[in-house]
């Protein structure tokens, strides 16, 4: 219960990169989901899609969590839409 992502994969030594490569999977959801966050948001009001994308991220963590035995796709997928959906909570601001 006390495994890392970085224990669980592997990721050490000369692998060491891909959790770079992680991060920055993440970061390319949450920049993909920032082109179109304020059209829906306006067009569909702030608060429904904040719902729905705090939906998505409790489904999104829930299957990496089940499925992470699949292996390191899985997670680095997961991480694109958790940070794809996570972005949309931010339109409070």
């Amino acid at each position: 219960m006390n495994e890392t992502a970085a224990s669980q994969y592997d990721l050490v030594c000369d692998k060491k990169s891909m959790i770079n490569n992680f991060n920055s999977i993440g970061f390319f959801g949450f920049l993909c989901s920032q082109l179109y966050s304020g059209f829906l948001a306006d067009k569909f009001g702030r608060k429904p899609i904040m719902l729905v994308s705090v939906i998505c991220v409790a489904v999104v963590g829930f299957a990496v969590a089940v499925f992470n035995d699949i292996g390191v796709n899985v997670y680095g997928i997961g991480r694109f839409f958790m940070m794809f959906f996570l972005s949309h909570t931010y339109l409070w601001f």
